[in-house]
């Protein structure tokens, strides 16, 4: 193998894992915990198999370890910096029974906070 053909395909190579890689990333991010069409009904009348969607309970082992993992809490340490200032905040609307984040599931109180917190309007 000489010097061109050594170059060409470590770049060919790099290309491709780049290119591996976004995809993945991608992949992960579709959908982005949104669920869309009749599972999305479901949900805002009361959640899968007629859960309440604010109730704790009602969430995974893994859903709760993630929103402990984004550093979720009731009650906010900075005022303010509180879920209802937080352009990710999604409140309760006419069918839906508690405000929610995109960021994880189950309920979000209006003075909680977590660490992905990102002020409206910036």
């Amino acid at each position: 193998m000489n010097e061109m053909e050594r170059r060409q395909f470590i770049k060919k190579g790099m290309i491709f894992s780049v290119g591996f890689l976004t995809g993945g990333v991608l992949l992960l991010g579709c959908g982005n915990g949104q669920k869309e069409g009749r599972e999305e009904v479901k949900e805002k009348e009361g959640g899968e198999n007629g859960k309440d969607p604010c109730d704790m309970a009602a969430l995974s082992a893994n859903e709760l370890k993630s929103r402990n993992a984004l550093g979720y809490v009731d009650k906010t340490p900075m005022k303010e910096k509180r879920c209802d200032n937080c352009k990710l905040f999604i409140p309760a609307g006419d069918k839906k029974a508690c405000a929610t984040c995109p960021l994880f599931k189950g309920p979000v109180l209006p003075k909680g906070y977590c660490t992905y917190w990102a002020p409206k309007g910036v």
